[in-house]
């Protein structure tokens, strides 16, 4: 069923959807729709915690990669590789916070389970063969298409004077 996202606007195929209910391209737009555009207090809701949750945890992801090279250079193999097995387990860890963002959200489209099975099978690959950066670089990719709608409406937005 093609319907239109209630957020950006972007048109887009989705499994099912129900009447009065907003609907959502990405997950990106559901959270941003539950923040007050004017300022003022933001909502604590579980959504918005997910994603400070995904940001906190996947900067700490390539943090850790960055320092298991890091030791490796200096020569403390010991260390930089349980850096490396840190950084991809908190890969596992952020894949699944944007999966579960994404259903929570309501934003479910045939798009968000191609990319959720090709990022689970990039982070497979990234984890058989030791590649914490294929890891980041998948989870970066999955975050990215989750917020591609919030980024296209923040892109046509005009600058506040």
């Amino acid at each position: 069923m093609k319907v239109t996202c209630t957020y950006c606007g972007l048109p887009f195929n989705a499994r099912r959807g129900e009447a009065g209910r907003p609907v959502y391209c990405c997950s990106g737009c559901a959270v941003a729709a539950r923040i007050p555009e004017g300022g003022g207090d933001w909502p604590l809701t579980l959504e918005l915690g997910l994603a400070c949750a995904i940001g906190f945890l996947g900067f700490n992801q390539a943090l850790l990669e960055v320092l298991a090279g890091l030791l490796a250079g200096d020569g403390k193999l010991d260390a930089a590789r349980g850096a490396r097995w840190a950084s991809l387990g908190l890969a596992v860890v952020v894949w699944g916070l944007v999966v579960g963002l994404q259903r929570r959200s309501g934003a479910r489209s045939a798009g968000d389970a191609v990319v959720q099975i090709a990022t689970a099978l990039a982070i497979a690959a990234a984890w058989v063969s030791g590649n914490a950066w294929g890891a980041c670089g998948a989870n970066l990719g999955m975050v990215a298409w989750s917020i591609r709608g919030w980024a296209r409406v923040g892109a046509k937005k005009p600058p506040k004077a």
